[in-house]
C-alpha cells in the first residue's frame, strides 16, 4: 500500500504553480490511481473510460463535490485548494474507492510496489510526514525531522501500515 513522504522547508511555495493539473480516472468500474498526491492549487481531471456512467463524489472536509452521472470528460477540473486528505467514491458503484492527499509542499512522493520513495530536497532541517491511506480521515501524519546535508542524503523511513 503507498505512503506519502512529504517535507516542506519554510522557504517553498506551498502551492503548485498556476496550470498544474493531474488525473483519476475511471476504468473497469475502478479508480486510476487508487491514491493520488498532489500539490495545493492542483485542479483534478476525472475522466471516465468506462462504458457506463459514473458519479464521483467527495464528502471529505478538505474538499466537497460531485459529478453527476456522466460520461466521458468532466467539462472542469476540481481543483483541490485546501491541504489533507479527500476520500472519492461512486455514488453508483459502491466498491469505487480513491483517495487524493493534498500537500502544501513541492517535495512529495508516492511509493513504488516496493514501498520505497525518492525525494530531491535541498540541504537543511525539514519536517517529513509519511501519509497512508489506512489511517484514519482526520489523522494528520507523524512529522518527524529530517536533515540533509550539502551533498545530499540517503534516508530509510520505516512505517507500518495501520
Amino acid at each position: 500500500p503507498p505512503t506519502t513522504p512529504s517535507t516542506a522547508p519554510p522557504t517553498t511555495p506551498p502551492t503548485s504553480p498556476p496550470g498544474t493539473t493531474a488525473q483519476i480516472g475511471q476504468r473497469g468500474k475502478r479508480f486510476q490511481p487508487d491514491v493520488l498526491v498532489i500539490q495545493t492549487g492542483t485542479a483534478v481531471d476525472f475522466p471516465n473510460f468506462d462504458t457506463v456512467r459514473h458519479h464521483v463524489y467527495s464528502f471529505s472536509p478538505i474538499k466537497t463535490f460531485e459529478l453527476k452521472l456522466y460520461a466521458a470528460t468532466p467539462a472542469a477540473p476540481v481543483v483541490f485548494d485546501k491541504p489533507g486528505n479527500a476520500v472519492l467514491g461512486c455514488n453508483i458503484h459502491d466498491a469505487m474507492t480513491a483517495h487524493v492527499r493534498v500537500v502544501d509542499t513541492p517535495y512529495f512522493a508516492l511509493t513504488d510496489a516496493q514501498g520505497k520513495a525518492v525525494l530531491d530536497v535541498p540541504a537543511g532541517s525539514h519536517l517529513m510526514k509519511v501519509w497512508h491511506r489506512g489511517l484514519p480521515v482526520d489523522t494528520e501524519p507523524e512529522a518527524r525531522p529530517l536533515t540533509v546535508t550539502a551533498t545530499g542524503a540517503r534516508v530509510a523511513v520505516k512505517a507500518e501500515a495501520p
